[in-house]
């Protein structure tokens, strides 16, 4: 399980540093893909599986969810950390959730999200009413 927050910085070359915590219980090998919000989800290669598995059977002859597939297998991509324990966001990943600089990465039950820390910001003020 995958819980609390840190502020880091993603490099020029769309490196960062993911906390200890989160790297032992990641494991060796990572999947990265777009989250369902402005956001990357980062999950254990175990999870592979299950991520698939929402995809078979999906009617691709529905627009909607073609696209829903293309975007999210578009930016999918298997990795591991390297010695520093950073992790390479692609840089279509990056643009598209606009990771420049300053990143919140946050547990998320069951997987890592990285977040820009400003839309992180604007989305919780967004959705604070949405709590009760």
């Amino acid at each position: 399980m995958f819980f609390g927050g840190y502020y880091n910085t993603i490099d020029a070359k769309g490196r960062v540093v993911i906390p200890a915590k989160f790297r032992e219980a990641l494991g060796d090998k990572i999947i990265i893909l777009k989250g369902n919000d402005a956001c990357v989800n980062i999950y254990p290669e175990s999870e592979l599986n299950n991520i698939v598995e929402q995809f078979k059977g999906q009617d691709l002859d529905n627009k909607q969810i073609s696209y829903k597939v293309r975007n999210k297998l578009t930016y999918m991509q298997e990795c591991q950390f390297d010695v520093q324990g950073r992790v390479t966001i692609q840089q279509p990943l990056r643009e598209l959730i606009k990771l420049v600089k300053n990143v919140h990465i946050i547990g998320a039950y069951d997987h890592v999200e990285l977040w820009d820390k400003d839309e992180f910001i604007q989305y919780c003020e967004k959705h604070k009413d949405d709590e009760t």
